[in-house]
């Protein structure tokens, strides 16, 4: 199966009508006026390039950033006829003003790419229906470098093997509670490009639930399907409570061992049978980019076919009512956890979901931190 996107402009149809992804057949002849299905179309599926007639074409401004290291060609960001390829769920041609993003700058001067609220929107809305998303160059280079080097440098020092067991795998490296390891990991929870979307899946009081590295080596099995949010006991399909994403810090392809996802699996209601075979597409994607999901998505490793490491980062994230993976207020020293951004501590925990939920003795927790209080009121006293 390949797996297409789609826009948050576009619309998959057949015959004028919306195509829902579980509609789509083994022989699924697929009309795309220059837009794909957002789950998965089998590689026999016909795309018509018919133009549409309900969009005023686009013109390409100021507004929008590019990567200085895109090529210009006829699969590249500018073609021979004007198309702007920037994020897979926004599309341009020449004509009308559509603002993907903005740019931005990190404090050493390196240009990046901020999404504007409706490609948030488009992925979320995009979870929602499929259980997942991609976040195409969501990640300035030089940050995945540097967390490249840090993993490398980690993994040296503590010299990590692998846990040999069935689901951490016997040729996976991983690194956990991060954020205590080095200072590189405080820009991972916080990302622009990626916070606003799960905040979208769940809300803005929602938590870091861990953050670790997944290296899967040549040679690696692939990993049992299964969901992230198994073991909390409610039934399903219920409203998410987990969602996590995976930083690409290397291409991620099906050889090397691209995540497995089962499309629309999120709204089964049942989770998956521990090491039982389900057919499933590779999250495919460049170095860079992020695959956010919804907590009871059905998905795993895939299998290492090639001579190289598939790395990425494991940024998870849980509703602020949900108890985290990993203990962040007891794993991260409290001298490491004060000089975190105001934000980064309220997703560690050091804050009050809704104004109850955290507190002590009607204190914020920041308060442990030398840090001052967030001066929202308790629940009850401002009734």
């Amino acid at each position: 199966m390949q797996h297409h996107r789609v826009r948050a402009d576009e619309r998959a149809v057949l015959d004028d009508t919306a195509l829902e992804m579980d509609e789509v057949a083994d022989d699924a002849v697929v009309p795309d006026d220059r837009r794909q299905l957002g789950g998965a179309v089998h590689d026999r599926a016909v795309l018509d390039r018919r133009p549409r007639t309900d969009l005023d074409p686009a013109v390409v401004t100021a507004k929008h950033c590019l990567w200085p290291d895109r090529g210009v060609g006829t699969d590249g960001d500018i073609s021979d006829h004007g198309r702007v390829g920037m994020h897979e769920r926004i599309g341009m041609d020449l004509g009308c003003d559509v603002a993907e993003g903005i740019d931005g700058h990190e404090p050493d001067g390196t240009l990046c790419r901020v999404l504007d609220a409706a490609s948030f929107d488009a992925h979320a809305s995009a979870i929602a229906g499929d259980g997942y998303t991609i976040v195409e160059d969501a990640i300035e280079p030089d940050l995945v470098d540097a967390l490249g080097e840090s993993l490398d440098q980690l993994e040296a020092r503590y010299q990590v093997v692998p846990a040999d067991n069935s689901f951490e795998g016997s040729r996976t490296v991983r690194l956990y509670n991060l954020l205590a390891l080095d200072e590189i990991y405080e820009r991972v929870p916080v990302h622009e490009n990626v916070l606003p979307v799960v905040e979208r899946v769940l809300d803005p009081g929602c938590l870091v639930s861990s953050l670790s590295s997944i290296a899967i080596l040549p040679g690696e099995t692939a990993q049992p399907i299964h969901a992230d949010d198994q073991l909390i006991p409610l039934d399903k399909p219920h409203a998410p409570t987990v969602c996590n994403s995976m930083w690409a810090l290397t291409d991620f392809t099906d050889a090397n061992g691209a995540t497995r996802l089962v499309p629309g699996s999120h709204r089964s209601d049942r989770s998956p049978e521990y090491g039982a075979p389900y057919d499933s597409i590779p999250a495919e994607m460049q170095k860079g980019s992020v695959l956010i999901w919804h907590g009871s998505l059905w998905h795993g490793g895939g299998a290492n076919r090639t001579d190289a490491r598939r790395v990425g980062i494991a940024m998870n994230y849980c509703a602020g009512f949900i108890r985290q993976q990993e203990n962040q207020q007891l794993g991260i020293p409290h001298d490491v956890a004060a000089r975190f951004s105001p934000r980064l501590r309220q997703l560690c925990g050091y804050g009050i979901y809704r104004g109850l939920i955290g507190h002590i003795n009607k204190r914020d927790p920041a308060e442990l931190l030398g840090q001052a209080p967030s001066g929202e009121p308790m629940l009850f006293d401002a009734t």
